[in-house]
């Protein structure tokens, strides 16, 4: 095991001979990281817990499977701010919604999500939120459905329910249909007197 200073000694020709298929680039002090190359960081593989360690420069290099590896949301808040900045669109439509919550994307970024990713979030009504307005309409009945009383669903923005969609408008609770109504267009009314 090497001590700190004599990690912090390694040349940027020893770094790039190590082993990361093997090794945590966690072990690294952060400034000798920027030094790996970008077959490092594809050799890292899906050892997702490794993914905080990789340099905002070197994000990019990142392949789709091992965003998807990434299991649940506290995993991906490992990577910061900026690393999610770097992310591309294809990496943002590997990320597995079902396990990761979108809230936690830049908004910017959430205008990559795939149909098949908003579906994904199956009923996890707090994030409906988060989704693209333009998006709002490829919720399921089942999802809009699960928003289980009015202040859940006060947290969709008026331009999210004005453009629900009938089948929508339908789906929602009988229970606080009456509470929220109100948000509705007139057309949208008019679908459930």
């Amino acid at each position: 095991t090497l001590s700190a200073s004599q990690k912090a000694a390694l040349s940027s020709q020893q770094i790039q001979a190590i082993n990361t298929a093997a090794v945590s680039i966690g072990t690294l002090p952060a400034e000798q990281r920027t030094n790996l190359t970008d077959q490092q960081i594809s050799n890292i593989g899906t050892r997702y817990s490794d993914l905080r360690y990789v340099p905002d420069n070197k994000i990019q290099v990142l392949s789709s499977a091992q965003i998807a590896a990434i299991p649940n949301t506290d995993w991906f808040n490992t990577l910061s701010a900026s690393q999610k900045a770097a992310l591309s669109s294809q990496q943002i439509q590997a990320i597995n919604t079902a396990a990761v919550s979108i809230g936690t994307l830049p908004a910017e970024q959430r205008t990559n999500l795939t149909d098949q990713q908003i579906s994904d979030i199956n009923t996890r009504y707090s994030d409906y939120r988060y989704v693209p307005t333009d998006k709002i309409t490829i919720l399921s009945p089942a999802q809009i459905s699960s928003i289980p009383n009015v202040d859940w669903f006060n947290t969709l923005s008026n331009a999210q329910v004005q453009t629900f969609t009938q089948t929508q408008v339908l789906s929602i609770p009988a229970s606080y249909y009456n509470s929220i109504k109100s948000r509705l267009t007139s057309e949208q009314k008019a679908w459930r007197p």
